[in-house]
C-alpha cells in the first residue's frame, strides 16, 4: 500500500523558529485563513475558536506602535449564545459586528502580546445572556488588529487558547478483510504529520507520526486526519483512535490503529471487538420492519404530571420530525388522540 501523506495548514505556514514540540501551545493561526478587513488584518476560522491571547510580530522594536495605537477585535455574532434547550444559535460570519477586546497589553521586544481580561456586557452585549459567565476567552470565527494608523513594520500574528500540542504514532493499513488495497492520501486539520513509515503487518500499512492538539473537552481544536483514494474520502478523530485504540471503517477496509497499544489489524481482529454479524448495520437488517404496535409496546410510558382531564396520563409521547424543518411536534394516544407542534426560532 502507498500513502502520501501532507499535512493541511490552510493560509499559514507553522513557523521554523518556533517549531511545535510536544507540550508547547498551539497557536491556532495556522489553522485559520489569512484575511483584510478594512485594510486591518486578521484571521477567520471554519469553526469558532476560544482564544485567549493573541500575540503580533513587528520587524523590530522600532516599528511596535504606542499604546492605544494598536488593538485587537473579535467578531460578535451569537456568543454567548441564550440558552434554549436544544435548539441554540450559533456563530455565523455573515451576521454580527467587530468588538474590541478589553486587553492587557505586554511588549517584549518586537512582540506585542494582548491577554484578554474576562468579558463584560460592556465589551459584549450577548454576555448578558448567561449571567456569571466572566471567561477570560473569547470564542469566535474571526479576529482582526485594528491600527489606528499606519501599520508599517507589521509581520505577523498568532493567536492562542488552551490547546497543547501532543505526538501519537497511529498505524494505518488498507486491505482488511480481503478488500482491495489501495492508494490513499492523508492530511492533517488542526494539526501536522511529521513523517510516514512502512511497517510490516498483515495487510501492509504505514505507521504516521502526528502532531496532534490535546485540548479542552468540545473544542473545535481536535486534530482530524482525512483519508482519500479515488473514490472515497473520510476523516478519523485522533482523540477517537485514542479513546477507544482502534477506528475501523468495514466498508473500505480501512484500519487505524494506535501504535502505543501495540494497536494493528491482527491485534484488533485477537482482541474479539470486532463481533461479525453484530455490527449495527448487519443487527439493524435482521429486524423485521416497525410497526405501530411494535413501537407503542416498546416505548414506555412517561412519568408526566396528571392533567385533569386524564389523571392516570395512560398515555405516550411520541416525537415527529419533519425533514428539514426546525419544529418539532409530539402527539399522545390512547382513548383519544391530540397533537401539538411547536416552531423553533
Amino acid at each position: 500500500m502507498r500513502l502520501l501523506v501532507c499535512a493541511l495548514l490552510t493560509s499559514f505556514q507553522l513557523l521554523a523558529a518556533e517549531a511545535p514540540r510536544p507540550g508547547g501551545e498551539v497557536d491556532l493561526a495556522p489553522f485559520g485563513h489569512a484575511r483584510v478587513w478594512d485594510g486591518n488584518p486578521g484571521i477567520e476560522w471554519d469553526e469558532p475558536r476560544e482564544i485567549r491571547r493573541v500575540e503580533v510580530d513587528f520587524t523590530d522594536a522600532q516599528h511596535v506602535p504606542a499604546e492605544g495605537a494598536l488593538s485587537v477585535e473579535d467578531w460578535v455574532s451569537s456568543w454567548p449564545p441564550v440558552p434554549s434547550g436544544g435548539w441554540t444559535k450559533t456563530d455565523t460570519p455573515w451576521q454580527g459586528e467587530w468588538h474590541r477586546v478589553v486587553a492587557q497589553r505586554q511588549v517584549s521586544g518586537s512582540r506585542v502580546l494582548f491577554r484578554f481580561q474576562t468579558l463584560s456586557a460592556a465589551e459584549n452585549p450577548n454576555a448578558k445572556n448567561t449571567p456569571g459567565f466572566t471567561p477570560s476567552f473569547r470564542k469566535t470565527l474571526k479576529i482582526r488588529l485594528r491600527f489606528s494608523g499606519e501599520r508599517t513594520g507589521y509581520s505577523g500574528l498568532g493567536a492562542y487558547g488552551n490547546s497543547r500540542w501532543n505526538i501519537r504514532e497511529i498505524n494505518v493499513q488498507s486491505g482488511c478483510e480481503g478488500k482491495s488495497r489501495v492508494q490513499l492520501s492523508t492530511t492533517a486539520y488542526n494539526g501536522v504529520i511529521l513523517s510516514a513509515a512502512p511497517v510490516e503487518t498483515n495487510p501492509a500499512g504505514l505507521k504516521l507520526k502526528v502532531l496532534y492538539t490535546e485540548h479542552d473537552p468540545g473544542s473545535d481544536n481536535r486534530t482530524i486526519l482525512t483519508i482519500r483514494d479515488a473514490e472515497y474520502a473520510f476523516g478519523v478523530s485522533v482523540d477517537d483512535v485514542i479513546e477507544h485504540k482502534a477506528v475501523y471503517v468495514k466498508p473500505f477496509g480501512i484500519f487505524l490503529g494506535d501504535v502505543a497499544l501495540n494497536e494493528d489489524w491482527a491485534a484488533y481482529q485477537a482482541s474479539g471487538t470486532m463481533r461479525p454479524g453484530e455490527d449495527i448495520f448487519s443487527r439493524t437488517s435482521r429486524h423485521p420492519e416497525q410497526s405501530l404496535n411494535n413501537a407503542m409496546g416498546e416505548i414506555p410510558r412517561l412519568a408526566l404530571s396528571p392533567r385533569s382531564s386524564h389523571p392516570h396520563h395512560p398515555f405516550r409521547y411520541i416525537p415527529l420530525g419533519f425533514t428539514a424543518a426546525k419544529s418539532t411536534a409530539s402527539t399522545t394516544t390512547g382513548t383519544s388522540s391530540s397533537a401539538r407542534t411547536a416552531r423553533r426560532p
